[in-house]
């Protein structure tokens, strides 16, 4: 059939899901035997026979979803539906979730704070329950109010301020 002319067409649908809770990525994407990640979930689209003329949908259960890279969708995903299970909260974060063992330490001028270190991660932002942390650097700065802190770093220990006039 056509409508003013141009070609009607139906498309068939799919429907796959994902759980990062429960699910699993050997699994086979349907509601009882749902994938754990979104890539996994992408992949059995990207998968489906005749894929330009069906219709995908992704269900994503309650959770955090950290894809390990940027999702990148080109047009063999058109047609491509992302979303939550109904009344369920879904997240998904490009952000790397870490698990290091903090360390209490008392500075030298007697303040006390937590150390930890983290090896092979390259980040610019510290996140710590919902509120940025300011990471730890010398001399000490704002980077909030001061970017560029005025003064000179005069031997590896020393941080001379620049005079205030």
């Amino acid at each position: 059939p056509t409508v003013f002319g141009a070609a009607q067409y139906s498309l068939s649908t799919i429907t796959i899901y994902a759980d990062t809770i429960k699910g699993s990525d050997s699994a086979t994407g349907t509601i009882t035997s749902p994938f754990k990640t979104v890539e996994r979930a992408l992949a059995a689209t990207r998968a489906v026979p005749n894929r330009a003329t069906t219709s995908a949908t992704i269900v994503f259960r309650e959770g955090v979803y950290r894809p390990i890279a940027p999702l990148m969708l080109g047009a063999a995903d058109s047609n491509l539906t992302l979303t939550s299970y109904p009344g369920e909260t879904v997240t998904l974060s490009g952000a790397q979730q870490l698990t290091p063992t903090w360390r209490p330490v008392t500075t030298p001028a007697g303040t006390k704070v937590y150390t930890t270190t983290i090896a092979a991660v390259n980040f610019t932002t510290l996140v710590v329950n919902a509120t940025r942390m300011i990471l730890a650097r010398y001399p000490n700065a704002n980077p909030i109010t001061s970017k560029f802190p005025e003064g000179t770093i005069s031997s590896t220990t020393e941080w001379t301020p620049t005079s205030q006039n």
